[in-house]
């Protein structure tokens, strides 16, 4: 079955290929983006706090990177992680000062106002993915167009006496012009050594 490679297996394998491609780039970019959402729901309220320190940190399987800030709220003042999702190679210098987004409820969760940076990588991610998606249905289609078609599948069952279908048949066709009685037997061999 797998001896001959044909145009159709490498449209299949390429397809496969692409298709695993998008599903690595997708899951790479959705999981920091789900994260994010839930956290920019969260975080209602806008203020201005200072980095104090940088750090990296898992949270449930995901990296997010972001300084640690600390800014005023309802006369206190919190110290807390700020999570970068999409931006880990920047790094905010120590005494920066940014807009950021905290939850009114926790202040714990807090996020850098980012511009949408989140969104437009996750568009981007989602115009990559598309894209390897097309080039793997294109694959399989020009797999499928440039296969030999004129090598039709053939698939002969043979009776309990070995024949094909195609031998039962003729020998029923010389049974119809008389010359041997219809049977679905195979007619028995005779001994030609004159015995």
């Amino acid at each position: 079955m797998f001896d001959e490679i044909t145009p159709f297996k490498k449209g299949f394998v390429a397809a496969l290929f692409f298709l695993m491609i998008a599903v690595l780039v997708f899951t790479q970019k959705y999981l920091p983006y789900n994260q994010y959402r839930k956290l920019e729901f969260a975080c209602s309220e806008q203020t201005n706090g200072i980095v104090v320190e940088f750090e990296e940190r898992d949270s449930d399987g995901v990296y997010f990177y972001g300084p640690m800030v600390e800014f005023e709220a309802d006369g206190r003042t919190i110290r807390t992680y700020a999570v970068n999702t999409v931006q880990p190679e920047k790094t905010h210098p120590v005494g920066e000062s940014l807009v950021i987004h905290y939850d009114p409820a926790t202040y714990s969760d807090v996020l850098i106002d980012t511009d949408d940076d989140v969104k437009r990588q996750f568009r981007n991610t989602l115009i990559i993915s598309g894209a390897l998606c097309g080039a793997a249905i294109i694959s399989l289609i020009l797999g499928i167009a440039f296969s030999d078609h004129s090598k039709e599948i053939k698939t002969y069952f043979l009776n309990k006496d070995g024949e094909t279908f195609e031998q039962w048949q003729m020998r029923q066709e010389q049974a119809n012009d008389g010359k041997e009685k219809l049977s679905l037997e195979k007619p028995a061999e005779t001994d030609t050594d004159g015995e």
